[in-house]
């Protein structure tokens, strides 16, 4: 019996749960999804029950208060919460042999690898790994106890890059690690013309406009701050550019005063929360996705979703030089890696993709090769064989 555990979970936005959610979707098996229930909140509720309404594949949804917004080992409410989650996983096991998947190492792992320590036999633990959360480890005494018992007792740790690979190496030397990049529906991408053009005569803007496009959730390391005042000052210099901001997020009351304060308000677009559909089709009528990531504190692109969707859209990327971001955008291939630090770079890069359409077109083929390569059909095989093969050498039985 396969189960996977996230305390992250739709309706709410996030690269790190879709993973999931798009692998054990299509896993040939039968999967138990234990995810994170929003009945109790006023807006997510009601978007919660459409989502779980609609066709998830294999994947069986079971809602549950999972949420630990503090982990700490010396406050009681902590100890409470992880004890009702390893009840919880503890009756799925009572009458078989289970795999449990989990998110993150801390704190969805913490109950499963608990679990296996008392039923080894009938346990197996998958933890994922995404690289932000690993930087967070290394702050603190207790994440990093809780991250290296997890990672060292996990049967498989499974990686979205090589540098989240590189970053977990240190809590976990020799332990086995898979690289599996997140991937893309190339299928999803497939919208008629004609409803395409008439969703891009709702931003009212000139036939001409070349149009940016972050689809992200709005806080520091995504680096919309310096997209928008790119578009400031190229707007200045004459280049016919606009922006949509998809999503939400902390940052966006401080991005929407900058915007105003800029006088960008005819041509920075926030589309405020968006459905799936929604959100492919702001990449359709998009010439270019920038999101030039950089590290914030803690906080690093392990990878990006987001950047295979843009290639699956058939238009080039502009990403940032940490994390993960440069195995997801080929540089000068499928897009453009910059250093999102440096304003100057960024916005120079903005205005040569701007500029130079044939290569934005060869970039936008590429892209959609590389998309292809990364499929979620492609992913949950990759995976589901990377486990297979743990059971094949009684790592996992």
């Amino acid at each position: 019996m396969d189960i996977i555990i996230t305390q992250d979970f739709f309706p709410e936005i996030g690269g790190a749960h879709k993973w999931l959610y798009e692998v054990y979707k299509r896993w040939p098996t039968p999967v138990t999804a234990l995810v994170q229930d929003y009945s109790f909140d006023l807006l997510l509720g009601e978007k919660q029950n459409i989502f779980d309404s609609k066709d998830h594949g294999e994947l069986c949804i079971v809602r549950y208060d999972l949420k630990i917004e503090n982990i700490d080992f010396f406050d009681f409410q902590f100890i409470k919460k992880l004890w009702q989650i390893y009840k919880k996983l503890k009756a799925y096991a009572a009458d078989d042999t289970i795999r449990i998947h989990c998110l993150r190492a801390f704190p969805e792992a913490i109950p499963a690898v608990l679990l296996k320590k008392t039923s080894p036999k009938k346990i197996s633990v998958i933890t994922y790994a995404h690289g932000e959360e690993i930087l967070t480890a290394q702050t603190s005494r207790q994440l990093s106890l809780a991250a290296r018992w997890v990672y060292q007792n996990s049967d498989q740790v499974i990686v979205n890059s090589q540098s989240t690979k590189n970053l977990l190496r240190s809590f976990s030397p020799s332990g086995p690690v898979a690289c599996i990049h997140p991937g893309v529906d190339a299928n999803a991408f497939d919208m008629k013309k004609s409803r395409l053009k008439k969703f891009r005569a709702t931003f009212d803007w000139p036939e001409d406009t070349v149009i940016l496009c972050t689809m992200a959730r709005m806080e520091p390391r995504k680096n919309h701050l310096k997209v928008i005042e790119s578009v400031d000052v190229l707007r200045k210099q004459g280049v016919n550019v606009a922006y949509i901001v998809g999503s939400d997020g902390e940052e966006k009351s401080r991005l929407k005063k900058r915007v105003k304060d800029l006088n960008l308000d005819r041509f920075v677009h926030f589309t405020g929360h968006v459905t799936e559909e929604e959100r492919i089709a702001v990449f359709l009528i998009s010439d270019i996705h920038v999101m030039p990531s950089v590290q914030a504190g803690s906080m690093i692109e392990g990878f990006g979703i987001v950047f295979i969707e843009a290639a699956a859209a058939g238009i080039p990327s502009i990403a940032g030089n940490t994390g993960g971001q440069q195995e997801a955008v080929q540089d000068g291939k499928t897009g453009l890696v910059v250093d999102g630090n440096n304003f100057s770079e960024l916005k120079d890069a903005i205005k040569f993709l701007i500029k130079n359409e044939q290569i934005r077109r060869k970039m936008g083929e590429s892209g959609k090769i590389w998309a292809q390569k990364n499929d979620w059909y492609q992913i949950a095989k990759q995976t589901y064989e990377t486990i297979s093969r743990l059971e094949n050498t009684g790592v996992c039985q």
